[in-house]
Formats: C-alpha cells, structure tokens, sequence
C-alpha cells in the first residue's frame, strides 16, 4: 500500500478502535451503578417465550434488563424507530395489540388453529414451505333443489391451511409480545408488573395451541417469513442453535416451565451460559 494511504488509513483505524474502546469502557463503569433487577428461574423461563430475539440481540438472562446502561439506549431507539413507542401509553397500546389481536387477526381466522385441529407443526416443513397465498377458499357447491325437508348439513371445519396460517402468525405475535414488552421495561417505558403480566397471557395463549419447542419455533419461523417476505436464514440459525445447543436456554427450560404449567426443576441454572 502506498505511504499517502497506509498513514491516513492506520490514523483513522486507530481513532476509532479508541473511540469503541473508550465506549466500552464507560459502559463498564456505568454498570457498577446500575441499578437492576435480578430474574427468578420462573421469570427467565416465561422471557425464553421469545428466546430467538433475545439470543439474535444478545440479551442476557441474568437480569430484567439484559443489557449495560448504553446499550439499553439502542433499545430506547428500537422501540422509538421500530414500532413507535415513545411513552408508557404507547407502549401498552401496543402490547394490547399484539395480545388481543396482532397480525393474526389479518387471517379472519381468530377461532382456528387449536391442537385438535389436526394439523400438525414441524420444523422442516415451516422451513421448506413458501408463505401461504392470502387466496379466498372457494365456496362449497351449491345442493340441488330437491323437495321436501332436507336434512341439517354436518358442520364444517376451516380449512387445514387456514389453521397453519393463524397459528404460524400467532407464535410471531406471541414471541414479538414477550419480546417487546421485556425491551420497553429494561427501559423503563413500562413497570416489571406489565411485563409478566403480558408473558403470562403470552404463555396462557401458547399453551392452548403448541406442545413444544419445535412446534413454537416452527410457527414462529413461518409466521414471521409469512408477514415480512424474509427468508429466514438469520433467525433459521438461531432456532436451530437453541433447538440443538444442550447450554441454549431451550434445553435448560421445559416446554411446561415457560408456559408455568410444571414447577421450576432447579434454581441453581445459570441462565447467562444459555444466550444461544
């Protein structure tokens, strides 16, 4: 390399590995007066709901806020430019939506997607099938006059595309909801109580329609893919970490112990080992 370039080029490469030393530092030294609240096994196992965000954002699970004072002002930010949340009231509007309705409710399809339904989440099928067209089901063939009294027709289930649909966009919501609702309390936008009150009806939603990781990742990943039009690959590698990974989070918590459904096995877990 020519010197008229090595020279300007090793300045500016070390004024900023200064530069992010020096911020790195001072996040250190911020977080000796941090005030923070610790997390319960209880409470870290509902935050692993949305386990997939927390390990692509490098959250912690040792603390409610999961990151140094500075970092916690990029999620200030995310929250701000993202969805738009600038103060506690905006902050609980949002939270009701994704609770109460999200993207799901785009599916006209509220009621459909319980486990009886019959159609069955698998990882590898999310991860190969293409999002569902948003077509319009035909409508059944009309019946033939015929005279005299008919007898009542059997009732009729929504079609088996329509329960994937719900539920893949259910899991998003869902996984966005604990997601979110854990971002705006680290900052303060919203108080702790908030928090767990939104994992738990998280949780209570979960638990009537998934019967493990897999399936809940699964959902996730297709749901996600269905509304975005991503394709994935960042997201796909970080469920099949926490899916595979015996340290990751889902293979330190139950499927039952997120949803608080079976009791904690041990309160001696250390979640800061299980980020991915």
């Amino acid at each position: 390399m020519n010197d008229a370039y090595l020279v300007p080029f090793l300045y500016t490469g070390g004024t900023l590995l200064v530069m992010i030393s020096a911020l790195w530092l001072v996040n250190i030294a911020f977080g000796f007066f941090d005030e923070t609240t610790s997390l319960t096994r209880e409470q870290a196992a509902k935050l692993a709901l949305a386990a997939p965000y927390f390990a692509a954002h490098f959250f912690s699970y040792d603390t409610l806020q999961g990151k140094r004072p500075l970092a916690r002002q990029w999620i200030r930010g995310l929250m701000y430019f993202d969805w738009d949340i600038k103060s506690r009231a905006s902050a609980l509007e949002t939270l009701e939506w994704l609770a109460a309705a999200g993207s799901r409710a785009t599916t006209g399809a509220e009621n459909f997607g319980v486990r009886s339904s019959g159609a069955t989440l698998t990882p590898s099928f999310f991860l190969a099938v293409p999002p569902l067209p948003g077509v319009p089901f035909p409508l059944p063939p009309s019946k033939p006059y015929r005279p005299g009294p008919q007898p009542p027709a059997p009732p009729q289930s929504p079609p088996p595309s329509r329960h994937v649909e719900f539920r893949a966009l259910l899991a998003w919501d869902l996984m966005r909801l604990v997601f979110v609702a854990r971002c705006c309390a680290s900052v303060g936008l919203i108080e702790p109580g908030d928090l767990w009150r939104y994992a738990d009806r998280a949780a209570r939603n979960a638990e009537h329609h998934f019967d493990n990781w897999a399936e809940w990742s699964a959902a996730f990943l297709q749901g996600r893919r269905m509304w975005t039009r991503d394709v994935n690959a960042g997201y796909a590698c970080v469920v099949k970490r926490l899916l595979a990974s015996r340290t990751s989070v889902w293979n330190r918590v139950k499927w039952e112990e997120a949803l608080g459904v079976a009791p904690a096995q041990s309160a001696q877990v250390d979640f800061r080992v299980a980020m991915a």
